[in-house]
């Protein structure tokens, strides 16, 4: 069996600053990447503080990294593909690190009040169907804790339940 570790030339440890510099604009190229995912790739790398930083800064520079345009592709991405409510989402970029003034404008660029109705009651259709309760009280109380797992807020949550157990 092939083994990554063994044979994988871009090993996770040991990487000079000139190395992590170059493997970060490789992936940072290829998809979107905030400043806390290339210094947390920098620390598996074993690379010092001080290189981080001005690994981050130059990236930052050349635009290889950018928050407000992470933001808003990590948004559109778990909105659109993901199936994830606005908390959720707000959770998700918090612990990147992302400011709150990015968050709240992604999010209000890309949520649809009407949209995000849409989205929930597929969700919620699909759970729906393969959730077995002993009465609509219990059925509820499991459609509306599947929602919140999504990050859907309890009013938009409770509503959509309401509409589909009906």
């Amino acid at each position: 069996m092939y083994n990554r570790k063994k044979y994988d030339t871009r090993s996770d440890e040991g990487k000079t600053p000139e190395q992590a510099l170059a493997r970060l604009t490789e992936l940072c190229s290829r998809s979107e990447k905030c400043e806390d995912d290339a210094r947390r790739l920098m620390t598996r790398w074993k690379i010092e503080a001080s290189a981080q930083d001005e690994i981050v800064s130059l990236l930052l520079k050349e635009r290889y990294i950018d928050e407000e345009r992470y933001t808003r592709a990590f948004v559109e991405d778990k909105l659109r593909f993901s199936g994830w409510g606005a908390y959720k989402i707000k959770a998700a970029l918090r612990a990147k690190h992302i400011d709150a003034a990015s968050i709240d404008a992604a999010l209000d660029e890309f949520s649809d009040g009407d949209e995000s109705h849409d989205r929930l009651m597929a969700i919620l259709s699909e759970k729906l169907r393969h959730t077995v309760a002993e009465d609509n009280y219990r059925l509820k109380g499991k459609l509306l804790r599947f929602a919140s797992s999504r990050g859907f807020g309890y009013e938009e949550a409770m509503r959509v339940i309401d509409e589909l157990v009906e």
